[in-house]
């Protein structure tokens, strides 16, 4: 089947990832508390495989153990970046006691007129450009990071992720000049 989906074959390449789809669940299930999105972990390993399936050689040995290979290695990868992403996190139990003078008075109104405010000011930046109003809402949500939202403005209106990573970027850094100057 490797070999069939390397030359060309859509319908091998389906097999092949259906053959592995078990294993990569199981795994996105057994990490998932490491994992910022388990659907992002699990993309992420079916693209390994079909890198795998690229760069198979019969002739350097199994298949299986070589796609078995470049999924621990993403696990691996992203493993290490929940480790970086947690450091330094402080665990509060929510079991314990709770002093009686230790209430704080929110002003419920005041927050809502201060992000109405942010938001004005951040639809601004948009200027009515879909691909940065793409970009607002995506930082809105909290499983989307850049690549994620690089992806899906490529698919949505062309041209190559790498690009769209890039205006993301620099769509960042005017936000933030004009927010500093803004507050």
């Amino acid at each position: 089947m490797a070999l069939d989906a390397k030359y060309g074959s859509d319908k091998a390449l389906w097999d092949v990832l259906a053959h592995f789809h078990g294993y990569v669940t199981n795994l996105s299930d057994k990490y998932r508390n490491m994992l910022r999105s388990q659907q992002d972990y699990e993309e992420d390993c079916f693209k390994r495989i079909e890198e795998a399936v690229k760069t198979y050689d019969p002739k350097r040995g199994n298949f299986e153990a070589h796609a078995l290979a470049k999924i621990r290695e993403r696990t691996r990868r992203w493993q290490k970046r929940n480790i970086a992403r947690t450091r330094g996190a402080v665990v509060i139990s929510i079991n314990r006691e709770i002093d009686d003078n230790e209430y704080d008075i929110v002003d419920e109104l005041a927050l809502v007129d201060d992000n109405v405010l942010l938001n004005e000011r951040i639809t601004g930046l948009a200027s009515g450009d879909p691909r940065k109003l793409a970009i607002l809402k995506s930082w809105t949500e909290p499983y989307f990071n850049d690549s994620t939202t690089a992806s899906l403005l490529a698919q949505r209106l062309g041209g190559k992720e790498e690009t769209h990573r890039k205006a993301i970027g620099r769509f960042r850094t005017e936000c933030q000049k004009a927010l500093a100057y803004a507050i």
